[in-house]
């Protein structure tokens, strides 16, 4: 006996489609008073042509509409087509005699389509047809135009050709041009790891389509390797010059448009008097021996300059070490001497009071330290080095408790002009807490 065949899977979701822009911002537009949707507009949309032009054609087509929608009534014919020409093109769609097949490209103000032209010949092209929103833009027309110009002037076998030019039933112009299936020419040269002499074969072939452009009186001015495609024919590398969209006329108009382009590369200028980089370049070339010679001393003289210099500065820096360590050895000569002064008088003093009993290191220690609060009151750093010694001097006689009143105030000396992080802070710390733990 067969088992049950299994329960059939559930169907994943689809994905829902992603919001549409043109949509939110009309209908956030709608919730502003009249007399500020436009500068509501500016803002929401920034500087998006397109999508300017959409929230403003579906305003108009709100306005235009009135209450069809409570009357039931079928759409305005002036809505229907606002509608229909911002709708932008899909695979499968038809202008004039071309079906378009895959988007295969966007530039600054055009779409590039994959097509195929049914009549009078079967042919793939590539067809490019003005953005959507770009109709309100008389620059962007012009540029479009002009490159549709600049294309059907040239006939050259590196430079892509222009086989028909029109306009949608909407009015959006367009033009079709043979299309290039290749590579970027420096992709390609890499690819297939060409020689230099292979590579310079292309460049020529490319220098030669320039000329011809400039021979019809067009600059290209965006001639660089994306827009230069490596196509294989017969098996033959084949560069083709594309994407016009910047070329400039030399002679005559490209279009009937006027078109400024807010910056010009190949402009003249006015004469003016020569300037004095001028008048040096010129002099330099007339005198070219002669400034060699000049040049040659000037560097000369430069680097003599910069040892001289770096001598000086090593001989000020090791008199400036030879200085301080000087410096250093004076004050710890004066430091020795003082310390001896100051313990001679206390080990040649006995006390008084003693009535001549022989006195122990331990009293000669203490009157030492105290003495130490009054004869060197004024010289913090001897009194400090003093109550260290004493301080370990108590600890090795195993006079702990004798040594922490100096320890302590080591530590205080330590922390006070060196901080808590100094070495020497850090061993008078650890003599302190030595003496508390064998104090107890």
């Amino acid at each position: 006996m067969n088992p049950p065949p299994p329960p059939p899977r559930p169907r994943p979701h689809a994905a829902p489609p992603p919001p549409n822009r043109a949509a939110a911002v009309f209908h956030s537009a709608l919730a502003c008073p009249a007399e500020e949707r436009a500068a509501f507009l500016e803002s929401a949309c920034d500087r998006d042509a397109l999508l300017l032009a959409e929230a403003q054609a579906l305003l108009a087509a709100h306005a235009a509409a009135g209450d069809f929608m409570q009357a039931d009534a079928p759409l305005p014919p002036e809505v229907v087509a606002e509608l229909a020409r911002l709708k932008p093109e899909e695979a499968g769609e038809r202008i004039g005699p071309y079906k378009l097949l895959e988007q295969i490209g966007v530039g600054g103000f055009g779409v590039v389509w994959m097509a195929e032209q049914e009549q009078p010949v079967r042919r793939r092209v590539a067809l490019k047809i003005l953005k959507l929103g770009m109709m309100d833009s008389k620059e962007v027309i012009a540029r479009f135009e002009q490159e549709r110009q600049a294309r059907a002037m040239m006939d050259h076998a590196n430079i892509a050709k222009v086989f028909d030019a029109g306009a949608t039933q909407w009015g959006r112009p367009f033009f079709v041009m043979e299309l290039v299936r290749g590579v970027k020419i420096t992709d390609y040269c890499n690819e297939q790891q060409l020689s230099t002499e292979q590579r310079l074969g292309l460049f020529i072939r490319v220098c030669q389509a320039v000329q011809h452009a400039h021979q019809k009186g067009i600059i290209h001015r965006d001639v660089k390797p994306s827009n230069i495609l490596v196509t294989v024919n017969d098996g033959e590398a084949v560069p083709k010059v594309i994407d016009f969209g910047v070329a400039k006329a030399t002679q005559g108009r490209l279009t009937d448009g006027t078109l400024f382009t807010e910056f010009e590369q190949d402009e003249p200028v006015s004469a003016t008097p020569p300037s004095a980089i001028y008048q040096f370049r010129k002099f330099a070339q007339r005198n070219r021996a002669a400034l060699g010679v000049a040049a040659v001393i000037a560097a000369v003289l430069v680097a003599a300059t910069l040892v001289s210099t770096w001598l000086a500065v090593r001989a000020m820096r090791a008199e400036k070490r030879t200085a301080a360590e000087r410096d250093a050895k004076e004050l710890a000569r004066q430091d020795a001497e003082a310390i001896l002064n100051f313990l001679c008088v206390v080990f040649q003093s006995p006390d008084p009071a003693r009535n001549g009993r022989t006195i122990t290191v331990a009293e000669t220690l203490d009157t030492a330290a105290k003495k130490l609060d009054t004869d060197l009151a004024n010289q913090p750093y001897r009194r400090a080095k003093l109550q260290w010694t004493l301080g370990d001097t108590y600890s090795a006689l195993g006079l702990n408790r004798q040594a922490l009143s100096l320890r302590e105030k080591v530590q205080d000396y330590c922390l006070a002009t060196s901080g808590a992080e100094h070495p020497d802070t850090l061993r008078a710390t650890q003599n302190l807490a030595n003496s508390r733990a064998v104090a107890g």
